[in-house]
């Protein structure tokens, strides 16, 4: 007959069990993500690398881009790429925000650049010749300070122009501003978007600049196996004809060659005792060779002569470094 078990003993025998399957839990180091079956990811292991690539070069470009708009020393580094639905990415984005339409030209879309206001604020104080303080309670941005941002956010997208331009040769565009993210329902809500989360740090002060794609419009870009040749394998060998430009070019460059007399070592109170018809007694003897350098480098030994009317300088020897340096 069985036997029916007390309440004490019941539980006692969950607290077992729970117990025991929180050891198992713990008795390895697994790591779990989570996966929505209902919306599969459709960005493969290799398109998000070249995502990662273009940009990872594109954040290097904004950080040179504020660092000489702002005089301050920026860092810009890519967070995170993630697939997410439209509605989850503006659902993220607090008003007020600093939400920008950028227009992809003759490609009929749009992405969404989202800046948070204080960075914005920062910006325009720093611009205007503030100190550029980080202000911690977020607003609305003024029309005056929409203004500038308008012209930082048109050179931000020439920045992204350049990062998209070994995949295809995109134009992005100034389109239009909205705080509000209710007004910057620019795609359907269940649409697949690709986002972007880039870090700015300003003064130790850590802000981020989000960047929404459309998954139909960067998932054909990313797929061509040609563009992930060029960016993740780099760019196919120059040829003949841009080698000879390249040469070209390079044998155009203008160098300083300068021929050394001679040095002499003297005091700070002999140098402030000179005067004009002083004799300044060199250390290099007539029969000597003089050293002749190009830019700051030594390359040369030569005499000294004459041709025509002129000082001139004969080569000798030389220098040991160049010759390394041309092997």
């Amino acid at each position: 007959m069985d036997k029916i078990l007390s309440k004490d003993e019941m539980d006692a025998l969950l607290t077992n069990i729970a117990g025991n399957a929180g050891q198992d839990g713990s008795s390895g180091d697994r790591n779990v993500a989570l996966y929505d079956f209902h919306y599969p990811n459709m960005i493969t292991h290799n398109q998000k690398r070249l995502i990662q690539a273009i940009h990872e070069v594109m954040c290097r470009s904004m950080g040179v881009y504020f660092s000489s708009q702002l005089s301050f020393i920026v860092e810009v580094s890519l967070i995170t790429i993630d697939e997410i639905r439209f509605s989850e990415f503006m659902s993220s984005i607090a008003p007020p925000g600093c939400i920008y339409e950028l227009k992809i030209e003759n490609q009929n879309t749009s992405i969404i650049m989202d800046f948070s206001p204080q960075m914005c604020i920062l910006l325009v104080e720093r611009l205007f010749g503030g100190n550029g303080d980080f202000v911690s309670n977020p607003r609305n941005i003024s029309a005056i300070e929409q203004q500038v941002m308008k012209r930082i956010v048109g050179d931000l997208a020439e920045v992204i122009s350049e990062a998209w331009e070994p995949v295809n040769d995109y134009t992005f565009t100034f389109n239009r501003f909205e705080s509000n993210p209710e007004f910057a329902q620019i795609f359907p809500v269940d649409e697949p978007v690709v986002t972007v989360a880039i870090e700015v740090k300003i003064n130790s002060n850590s802000m981020l600049v989000n960047i929404c794609y459309p998954l139909s419009w960067i998932s054909p870009n990313v797929s061509s196996v040609d563009a992930q040749q060029r960016v993740l394998a780099g760019d196919s060998p120059v040829n003949e004809a841009e080698s000879a430009a390249i040469r070209h070019q390079i044998m155009q460059t203008p160098i300083t060659l300068r021929a050394v007399l001679g040095e002499s070592k003297i005091s700070i109170g002999e140098f402030l005792e000179l005067k004009e018809d002083d004799v300044i007694k060199l250390e290099t003897q007539l029969e000597d060779m003089i050293s002749v350098y190009i830019n700051q480098a030594k390359f040369y030994s030569a005499s000294i002569g004459k041709k025509r009317r002129n000082y001139a300088c004969q080569i000798k020897s030389i220098h040991r470094q160049t010759k390394d340096a041309s092997t």
